[in-house]
C-alpha cells in the first residue's frame, strides 16, 4: 500500500476519533453537570423535609415527603453512574486518540525518512553523472 494513502488514512481515522471524543465530552460535562444539579435538589429536598418537620408534619404529608425523598435519593446515584460511565467512555476514546495520533506520527517519520532517502540517492545520482561527464571530456 502507498505510504502516502496509508498515513491520510490515518489522518482521517484520527479526525474521526477526536471529533467522537469531542462529543463525549460534551456528553461527560453534562452528566457532571445533571449530577451536580440532582445533588443540589437532594440538598434543597433535604432541607425542606427537615424545615417542614420542624413546622410539624401530619402523617399523610410525613409520608409523602418521605416518598419524595426516596424518589429523589434514587437519582443522584444513577447521575453518579451516568457520569461514570460517560468517564470510562471518555478516557478510552482518548487513549484511541493517542493510539491513532502515535501511528500516524509514525507514519510521518517514515515517509519524511524515505523522502530524505530519496534526495540522497537523487544526489548520488547526479554526481555520478557530474563525474561521468567530467571523466568523459577531461581525460586523464
Amino acid at each position: 500500500m502507498n505510504l502516502t494513502a496509508l498515513r491520510q488514512y490515518r489522518r482521517r481515522l484520527e479526525d474521526m476519533l477526536r471529533a467522537e471524543l469531542f462529543v463525549l465530552e460534551r456528553a461527560l460535562e453534562t452528566s457532571v453537570a445533571h449530577s451536580r444539579a440532582v445533588e443540589q435538589a437532594v440538598d434543597r429536598a433535604g432541607e425542606e423535609f427537615q424545615i417542614a418537620l420542624r413546622r410539624g408534619l401530619s402523617g399523610d404529608e410525613m409520608i409523602d415527603r418521605t416518598h419524595g425523598i426516596e424518589n429523589v435519593t434514587v437519582a443522584p446515584r444513577h447521575a453518579a453512574s451516568t457520569a461514570t460511565e460517560a468517564t470510562v467512555r471518555w478516557e478510552q476514546k482518548r487513549a484511541d486518540v493517542l493510539e491513532a495520533a502515535r501511528a500516524r506520527k509514525t507514519l510521518e517519520v517514515l515517509e519524511e525518512r524515505r523522502q530524505q532517502q530519496r534526495v540522497l540517492r537523487l544526489r548520488r545520482l547526479e554526481q555520478q553523472s557530474l563525474d561521468e561527464t567530467a571523466h568523459i571530456r577531461f581525460p586523464r
